[in-house]
């Protein structure tokens, strides 16, 4: 099994949202995967396909349509996904179907890394675009994992990452009303374009209540509130922040 820090330069593929581009043989700057790594990319995303079917000789390229489950809350868990292409949501549910998102993720990205206790998966994963992802069987991680330090020290980050933002969201739900959590949640997100803040994922009403834990029928109060009172603007499912939004509703 190759070390990570073994495959060669022209082998680290192309992850355009990261401002990476392809490199050739030609290249002498080309971008290294620790240097992938510390710009948050995953140092396995950073492969081509070649170069993790020769570092995960068992793992398997697997395609999904949008809005398909990919994981499933309480599945066995068999193996490692790394997301080469596309954006998923991590969700989970009651029997009612009631959903909480837990994140987004996009290309560069790992799911299902607790597959390191054996344990049943702790959320549900679904496709919220047409994905690529390479599966891993954790017979392999556990090799890649003994054998390939940078790999390791990543996981052990992007496992204290989401521990630490799930202590944030538990703290959210305990302490901040639905108002509270909408109004963190819309500054959070938002980003400027064209002299504006905008939220640039085009949500339903129904997609915000998941990420905060409300209800629709709150997050319509709210945001017809906010625009009523020139908070907000919502034009396409796309929220824009005309001015700071108030501390209490």
């Amino acid at each position: 099994m190759l070390r990570l820090d073994e495959v060669p330069a022209q082998e680290v593929r192309s992850v355009p949202e990261f401002g990476l581009t392809q490199p050739t043989a030609s290249q002498e700057d080309s971008m290294s995967l620790s240097h992938a790594v510390s710009m948050g990319i995953g140092p396995l995303a950073a492969l081509g396909e070649d170069a993790l079917k020769e570092l995960a000789p068992h793992g398997a390229l697997r395609s999904f349509p949008k809005n398909a489950v990919i994981i499933n809350e309480g599945d066995e868990t068999d193996s490692l996904y790394v997301l080469l292409a596309g954006r998923v949501k991590v969700y989970v549910s009651d029997e009612e179907g009631k959903e909480v998102v837990l994140s987004t993720m996009r290309e560069g990205s790992y799911f299902g890394e607790l597959v390191l206790d054996g344990g049943p998966r702790s959320a549900s994963v679904m496709a919220l675009e047409p994905c690529r992802c390479f599966v891993i069987p954790m017979s392999e991680i556990e090799q890649l994992l003994a054998k390939n330090p940078l790999f390791a020290r990543h996981l052990i980050r992007l496992l204290i990452a989401k521990t630490r933002s799930l202590v944030k969201q538990v703290r959210d739900l305990a302490l901040k009303d639905v108002y509270g959590r909408f109004a963190k949640f819309v500054d959070d997100s938002a980003v400027e374009q064209n002299g504006a803040r905008v939220v640039p994922d085009r949500l339903t009403q129904s997609d915000i209540a998941e990420r905060i834990g409300g209800s629709r029928e709150m997050v319509n109060r709210i945001v017809k509130d906010l625009t009523a009172g020139g908070y907000i603007s919502v034009d396409a499912k796309q929220i824009r922040v005309l001015k700071r939004l108030p501390a209490h509703w």
